[in-house]
């Protein structure tokens, strides 16, 4: 897959185009699909279970899934190599790439606020928020180190510390030094950091879902050869 990856509330979305699985005998020039993956901590509650009761979101996920499914493709929606226009090896963007850059932008900002909404009403700042999913969803046996943080929240080290003592002010954060080495600094959640961001997460899934689904229809199908100039 060709990727692009950005950081939103401190977690990487990947979008890039789905290739087709070996063997499956689906020509490869007209599978190229953009696709929007969600964060590693919120992609396997994504996937609908095959049995019992689905969440409502999920159940919501599945109908627009089957709506768009059964739809006709809007005209001029999937491009050929000739609309698009190059310039110094640069891609001339169209009215609707335009249009559908501000549709991008304008769903990402709203999702944005109502998340900073979200952490305010449970009385943290949105930085903190951040932090504490940082702390949640870092990979691996050991918790992370305020090196980690910054690079998961794009902050400057200092910047990073100081969200970490405020955090710590405010009871939800608490710090240690690593056993084997002295010079790092492990984060872990307190009882109240965990209970908040539980319920955050739980509260920003369903809007996770519509945001996926929302980027997903944004992205005009464009084929993977298309990202470069004809010769």
């Amino acid at each position: 897959m060709n990727r692009n990856t950005i950081y939103v509330m401190g977690l990487r979305w990947t979008a890039g185009f789905s290739a087709p699985a070996r063997g499956s005998g689906r020509d490869t020039a007209d599978t190229g699909k953009p696709a929007i993956e969600l964060p590693r901590i919120f992609r396997r509650a994504r996937a609908c279970p095959g049995a019992g009761t689905p969440p409502p979101a999920c159940i919501a996920l599945r109908r627009r899934r089957e709506a768009r499914d059964a739809a006709p493709a809007p005209s001029g929606h999937k491009l050929s190599q000739a609309s698009i226009r190059w310039e110094d090896g640069l891609i001339q963007p169209t009215r609707e790439d335009f249009e559908n850059n501000l549709r991008f932008r304008v769903t990402l900002r709203r999702f944005l606020r109502w998340s900073e909404d979200q952490a305010t009403a449970a009385g943290l700042t949105p930085a903190q928020h951040q932090l504490l999913v940082a702390i949640k969803g870092h990979p691996g046996p050991e918790p992370p180190a305020i090196r980690d943080i910054a690079e998961y929240l794009q902050l400057q080290s200092h910047s990073a510390v100081g969200l970490v003592d405020r955090a710590e002010a405010a009871g939800v954060v608490r710090r240690q030094q690593d056993t084997r080495d002295a010079r790092v600094v492990r984060l872990y959640l307190t009882g109240k950091g965990d209970r908040l961001v539980k319920k955050l997460t739980s509260a920003h899934l369903h809007e996770l879902y519509n945001l996926s689904e929302a980027l997903n229809n944004l992205l005009p199908i464009v084929r993977p050869e298309q990202m470069h100039p004809a010769e």
